[in-house]
């Protein structure tokens, strides 16, 4: 048999109260609802505010960071600017310097090798002349006669003994007065010219005072020289000055000349130490190392004075009237 159910029965108060009870709980679980809703909305609120004020916060931060570093890297690039500045004037300074030292040194570098080619030069020019007269000193004493068939030189050309006795060199005086000495035809040989002029002379054709104040005033002259100049042998430079060159030759046979040379026997005194003096000059302080010709010229274009100075008074006449 089947059971029959039975529903249970409600009754109306029950059933008030139940949808009390019901609309009390929905109630409360909306005002929770609300509440919550509210609380997360307050909570979302104050997260994004304190977001926002975080935000900003880091922002100001980063802004204040970023101006920081600007104002830092600005700092370090002025810095390294003016250190560069500093160090590339600083390497100016140093390079200017550097190469004034340089040139300077260079300049002394220069003025020394100069002064070291002019001293070298200078020592080869003297080792050289040195030499030339040693050889010149060796020929003179040991004089060779070649001939053009043995296939060797007959004749050699070289400088007079005067240039070596211009520079204070010694020179062998036994060849200057022999004539065992490279020079001028005619006049090397003193030994043969003073024969020859002391035969005129006792001839009576040349006049004694030129020849003997010639070569004497020329002689004390060079002996002065030679002792101021500090020179070892004074008398021998003298001696050899007097044989070498043209002197003797030009004493005897030149300055003698009857037309060129004045007529009173003062004036010819006159003349011949006008000629000494000028021979002087001309060896121990010009540039020609001889003389003797120019010295003689020139005087002989003072002779027409000279014999007006030195001409006698005839017996009975005044000076006056005479130089009138």
């Amino acid at each position: 048999m089947l059971s029959q159910v039975t529903e249970p029965t409600v009754t109306a108060e029950a059933a008030a109260e139940a949808d009390a009870g019901a609309n009390e709980t929905a109630g409360t679980d909306a005002d929770s609802t609300a509440t919550a809703w509210t609380e997360a909305q307050t909570e979302a609120a104050a997260k994004t505010d304190a977001d926002s004020a975080a935000t900003a916060e880091t922002e100001e931060k980063g802004k204040a960071a970023a101006d920081a570093k600007t104002d830092a890297d600005s700092a370090a690039t002025a810095e390294t600017e003016e250190k560069g500045k500093a160090a590339a004037a600083a390497k100016t300074d140093a390079d200017s310097a550097a190469t004034a030292e340089t040139e300077e040194k260079g300049k002394a570098a220069a003025v020394a090798k100069t002064d070291a080619d002019s001293t070298a030069t200078a020592e080869t020019e003297e080792t050289a002349d040195a030499a030339s007269g040693a050889t010149a000193e060796t020929e003179a004493a040991a004089p060779k006669t070649e001939t053009r068939d043995s296939g060797k030189l007959d004749a050699v050309s070289t400088a007079t003994p005067l240039k070596y006795l211009k520079k204070g060199q010694s020179f062998d005086l036994k060849a200057l007065f022999l004539g065992n000495t490279p020079g001028t035809i005619g006049e090397t040989s003193a030994l043969l010219l003073l024969i020859g002029g002391i035969f005129l002379m006792l001839l009576g054709v040349i006049d004694w005072r030129i020849p003997v104040f010639y070569i004497g005033s020329f002689g004390v002259l060079v002996l002065i020289t030679a002792a101021a100049r500090g020179y070892d042998a004074p008398l021998q430079y003298m001696l050899q000055e007097l044989f070498a060159g043209g002197l003797m030759m030009g004493a005897f046979f030149m300055a003698t000349d009857y037309v060129s040379s004045p007529y009173t026997k003062s004036g010819r005194i006159l003349f011949a130490l006008i000629i000494g003096v000028m021979t002087w000059l001309y060896r121990m302080f010009g540039m020609y190392k001889e003389g003797v010709s120019n010295a003689i010229i020139l005087a002989n274009c003072l002779t027409p004075l000279i014999d007006r100075l030195t001409r006698p008074v005839a017996f009975g006449i005044r000076k006056k009237e005479a130089s009138s």
